[in-house]
C-alpha cells in the first residue's frame, strides 16, 4: 500500500500539469521600463529606475512649445527622412558626461547650460542602445512597429528648426522620468514620433534623387509673388509735390505704350512690357529685352555702312592729286563800307552836368551784356578745279 502511494506521488510530480499557470501579459509600460533599464546599464553602466511614464498625442504646433527648455533634441530618421525626435534633459545629459569623465554621477545637480555638439556625441551610444532595446521590447504591444527602422542623426538647435524639418501631423509623445541612482538626481528622456504607423512612402533612390536647388525651387514655387506695372517714372521737386491737386494734369515726356515695365517690390526684377487691352480690360504683354551685343563688322564701304545703319561719310577728293588749288577769296567791298551811314550819337550836355541835373540812376543796368544781335555768317565756298 505504501509502495502504491509513493508511486502515485512520483507520477504526479513528473507528469506535465494539466492546467499550466498563465503567464502575465507584457504591457507597454513594463516593456518601456525594461528597455530603459537595459540601455542605461549596457551603454553607461548605470543602474536607473523608471519612476513614471507619460504618453500623449498632440499636433506638431502644440507639441513643440510644450517641450522643456533644457531639452537636447536629436532628429530621428527613418529611411533617410526625418520623422521625429529624441530628447534628453539637462540632468540626463550631465549624468552621461559625468559617467564618462569622472566615472560616477555627481551628488549636486548641474547648472543650466545650452546643449552642445559634445553633449550629443557623448550621448550617441546611450541613444542608440535605447532605440534598439525599445524596438525589441515593445514587440507584441501597442507600440509594435512605432519604433522600427529609426536612427538618430543631427542635433536640432531649437523648436523653430524642429518645426521646419518635421511634417505637420499628429505626434505620439513618450516621456520617461528616471531616477539616476543618486539622491536628488532625476531626469527625463522624451520620444516624439508620428502617431500614424502606416508604411512610409518609398524613398526615391539616390541616383534619381533631385538635387537640393530644384527641390527647394519646387517647395517655394507656390509662394506669392507681387509684380507692379510701372508705366513711367519721373522726378519732381518737393515744392511741386506739395502743390499737387486733384484734377491737375502732369506731362509724361517720352512715355509711350511700350514704356511699361513689370517691377518686383524690391526693384530687382524689371521686365519690359507693352501696354494694351484684352477682353475690354487693361493688359500688358511682356516684350523681348533689348540686346546690347556688339559684333565685328570689318571694313565696310560707304554703301555697306549706310545699309548697316551707320553714318554717311561723303567721299572727299584728295587735294594732293591736283597740281594747284585756287585759294583766292573774294575781296571785301571797301567802297560799300565807306558809304554806310554813320552812327548817330547824342551830344553831351555839359551844362546839365554842371547844374546837377544828371541822374546816374537813369542808366539802364538790367541789360544782359551777353544779349548780342545775331550775325548771319555766309558759309565759305571752296572751289576746286576739275
Amino acid at each position: 500500500m505504501a509502495d502504491n502511494s509513493h508511486t502515485s506521488i512520483l507520477r504526479r510530480m513528473t507528469d506535465p500539469q494539466a492546467d499550466e499557470v498563465a503567464q502575465s501579459p507584457l504591457t507597454t509600460s513594463r516593456a518601456v521600463r525594461m528597455a530603459m533599464t537595459k540601455a542605461a546599464h549596457s551603454a553607461l553602466g548605470l543602474a536607473v529606475t523608471v519612476t513614471a511614464i507619460e504618453e500623449g498625442a498632440q499636433p506638431l504646433d502644440a507639441m513643440l512649445p510644450d517641450l522643456p527648455d533644457d531639452l537636447m533634441m536629436v532628429a530621428l530618421h527613418r529611411q533617410g527622412v526625418p520623422v521625429g525626435l529624441i530628447g534628453l534633459d539637462m540632468q540626463v545629459r550631465a549624468a552621461v558626461v559625468e559617467l564618462q569623465t569622472i566615472g560616477r554621477v555627481g551628488k549636486f545637480a548641474p547648472e543650466f547650460r545650452v546643449a552642445t555638439s559634445t553633449d550629443k556625441q557623448m550621448s550617441d551610444r546611450f541613444m542608440a542602445a535605447l532605440l534598439q532595446d525599445l524596438t525589441e521590447s515593445v514587440a507584441g504591444t501597442e507600440f509594435e512597429g512605432w519604433l522600427d527602422g529609426l536612427t538618430h542623426q543631427d542635433m536640432i538647435v531649437d523648436i523653430r528648426a524642429a518645426a521646419l524639418i518635421l511634417d505637420d501631423m499628429e505626434y505620439r509623445t513618450l516621456r520617461m522620468n528616471i531616477d539616476l541612482g543618486v539622491e536628488g538626481r532625476a531626469g527625463q528622456v522624451l520620444l516624439a514620433l508620428p502617431l500614424n504607423t502606416a508604411e512610409p512612402a518609398p524613398v526615391t533612390p539616390a541616383a534619381e534623387k533631385l538635387p537640393w536647388d530644384p527641390s527647394f525651387r519646387m517647395a517655394v514655387a507656390d509662394a506669392p509673388c507681387v509684380l507692379d506695372v510701372e508705366l513711367h517714372r519721373f522726378s519732381i521737386s518737393l515744392a511741386q509735390a506739395e502743390n499737387l491737386q486733384v484734377g491737375q494734369v502732369l506731362a509724361l515726356p517720352d512715355c509711350t505704350v511700350s514704356s511699361a515695365q513689370l517691377v518686383s517690390t524690391d526693384g530687382l526684377v524689371r521686365l519690359p512690357a507693352k501696354l494694351g487691352q484684352m477682353g475690354g480690360k487693361r493688359a500688358v504683354r511682356i516684350e523681348q529685352a533689348p540686346t546690347m551685343g556688339m559684333s565685328d563688322l570689318g571694313a565696310l564701304s560707304t554703301d555697306q555702312t549706310a545699309a548697316a545703319g551707320g553714318p554717311m561719310i561723303p567721299d572727299l577728293p584728295n587735294p594732293m592729286e591736283h597740281d594747284a588749288v585756287d585759294m583766292a577769296l573774294e575781296e571785301p567791298d571797301i567802297e560799300a563800307a565807306v558809304d554806310a551811314p554813320a552812327i548817330e550819337t547824342a551830344a553831351f550836355d555839359e551844362s546839365a552836368l554842371e547844374a546837377g541835373a544828371f541822374d546816374p540812376s537813369a542808366i539802364e543796368t538790367d541789360a544782359d551784356p551777353m544779349d548780342l544781335p545775331e550775325i548771319d555768317i555766309a558759309p565759305m565756298s571752296l572751289e576746286l578745279p576739275e
